[in-house]
């Protein structure tokens, strides 16, 4: 995997950030790694990340604003200078009214979840289009790849329709339904951006001790973020419009 230029959203913490410490790490890292954050201030493990290292720049970006997805797009387009971005990873996302009754389910906590994985992300690759478009048509690498143009949206097995029955785990609406909605997102721009050359696919990243996920995960940040590095280095076309685990299994809807 060799990428000029990566946007990671939800980088201040838990798996966003490892991803920065690890795509700095490489022996040939990103000219560009774009990290985001809602509250650039006190993300002071990833500004520490940017000071030592001039190709990461932190922006503040609230997928559920308007403006600011507006602002962020204009001083994205002002640091990849024309150039186009090669991987954007949609990793940002809430888990609101985690495990409960469908009683107390509320229309709040549903609308948030789909905003800031639906409506967001939607604006967001919208927006960032032209930029993967740009990198797509300038690579020489034939058909598709991470290192080409990428879209990666960040599921979850608890997404999987199919994974859902008696006896399993709690219910936890706001955050599956909407993680289900990733899915689907991630089947129909996989089909429509084809003809442009950009992969766009989605992955479970494992149950990692996360702020989120708890201290009771399977994996560490380190563990998954590897993995998945591994994972995106295989992608190509036959990859797209599909829910991978962080293993490399391919996962029913």
């Amino acid at each position: 995997m060799n990428v000029r230029s990566v946007i990671i959203t939800g980088a201040n913490r838990g798996i966003g950030l490892e991803f920065v410490k690890q795509f700095v790490a490489l022996p040939k890292p990103p000219s560009h790694l774009i990290s985001t954050c809602r509250s650039p201030e006190q993300a002071t493990e990833l500004q520490a990340i940017a000071k030592a290292n001039s190709n990461v720049h932190v922006l503040q970006l609230d997928v559920l604003s308007d403006d600011s997805l507006n602002a962020f797009t204009d001083k994205v387009k002002n640091i990849l200078e024309g150039q186009g971005l090669n991987l954007l990873l949609n990793n940002a996302g809430v888990h609101l009214e985690s495990f409960c009754d469908f009683d107390k389910v509320s229309r709040n906590g549903l609308e948030q979840s789909f905003s800031a994985h639906i409506t967001g992300p939607v604006k967001i690759c919208q927006d960032l289009l032209p930029s993967l478009k740009a990198a797509a048509a300038a690579s020489p690498e034939p058909g598709m790849s991470v290192s080409k143009a990428a879209i990666i949206h960040f599921s979850s097995i608890m997404a999987s329709i199919a994974s859902v029955g008696p006896g399993g785990p709690p219910s936890s609406y706001s955050y599956q339904v909407t993680k289900s909605a990733v899915n689907m997102l991630t089947k129909l721009m996989s089909v429509d951006l084809e003809s442009s050359g950009i992969l766009v696919t989605c992955i479970h990243p494992g149950w990692v001790k996360t702020d989120m996920g708890g201290p009771n995960g399977q994996l560490t940040t380190d563990q998954s973020v590897k993995s998945l590095f591994e994972l995106f280095s295989s992608f190509n076309k036959s990859s797209a419009g599909k829910l991978f685990s962080y293993n490399g299994e391919i996962l029913p809807w």
